[in-house]
């Protein structure tokens, strides 16, 4: 072999050595950007999980109180449903989901792992610290969390601005949001 027929071989081993190196540098890109996909996806399915499992909590809820409702007003006792408004929702089902913490009389928002469920035994509401924290919109103060309670509809006779059996017609009970919120591509409700 000639030196100009070495130094040809050599610069088009070269030329090889430089064109894998190329592809190697554009499949740590692509494989890069795969990557920032599927973590982003991954996060918008965790955060769709949350919200569904928020929502089904709050549809077995509303459907408890339902039967409650109607069991009451089944025995002619509806005034009795009024009760329902001073209690602990998470009472009415059959079985707490597994995050649930309780009736807690002090409860701090701050202090409630993310992802929990717990009775604020002083406002009265039932509260879901949020876990995707920047994915949840609310007008709460504080850390994200959602909050419900179980208010009556009533016609209030007397305009005195509570619910008072034997005055006011009680018309039903709810399982309402404290506030609105909304999660990040969902609905306000």
């Amino acid at each position: 072999m000639t030196n100009a027929q070495f130094d040809k071989a050599l610069a088009a081993r070269r030329r090889r050595r430089q064109l894998s190196r190329l592809e190697l540098a554009i499949a740590v890109v692509i494989v890069g950007v795969l990557i920032g996909i599927l973590i982003e996806r991954g996060n918008a399915l965790m955060v769709q999980a949350e919200q569904t499992g928020v929502e089904q909590v709050e549809g077995q809820i509303r459907a408890a109180i339902g039967l409650a409702v109607a069991s009451r007003v089944a025995k002619g006792q509806l005034a009795a449903a009024a009760g329902l408004a001073a209690s602990n929702p998470m009472n009415l089902l059959q079985t707490p989901p597994p995050n649930y913490l309780g009736a807690l009389s002090d409860a701090d928002p701050a202090q409630i792992a993310p992802g929990h469920w717990y009775f604020d035994m002083r406002s009265g509401y039932l509260v879901y610290r949020v876990q995707h924290a920047d994915d949840f919109a609310t007008s709460l103060r504080g850390p994200a969390r959602a909050e419900f309670e179980i208010r009556l509809r009533y016609r209030d006779a007397n305009d005195n601005g509570r619910y008072d059996a034997g005055e006011d017609i009680l018309y039903g009970v709810n399982f309402t949001r404290v506030a609105p919120f909304s999660w990040e591509g969902g609905s306000e409700k």
